[in-house]
């Protein structure tokens, strides 16, 4: 029964240290894909505000072209 009791005892801690090691793991990569994330809202941003101020030339420019023909 000791022996029984002690071989668990080893059996769970043997798997909460394999369990905190993969969480170690999921937390770095989920770090990595948030840094990544804001990365790109920020570029993507940055891309809808210069065609915000191209836009209007743009079509301007389109308009003429077709009104010209």
């Amino acid at each position: 029964m000791v022996m029984d009791l002690e071989q668990r005892v080893t059996e769970l801690e043997r798997k909460v240290t394999s369990l905190e090691g993969e969480y170690g793991f999921l937390v770095n990569q989920i770090k990595g894909v948030r840094q990544s994330l804001i990365d790109f809202q920020g570029e993507t941003q940055r891309n809808f505000e210069t065609l915000r101020e191209d836009l209007p030339g743009i079509v301007g420019d389109a308009v003429r072209e077709v009104l010209k023909d």
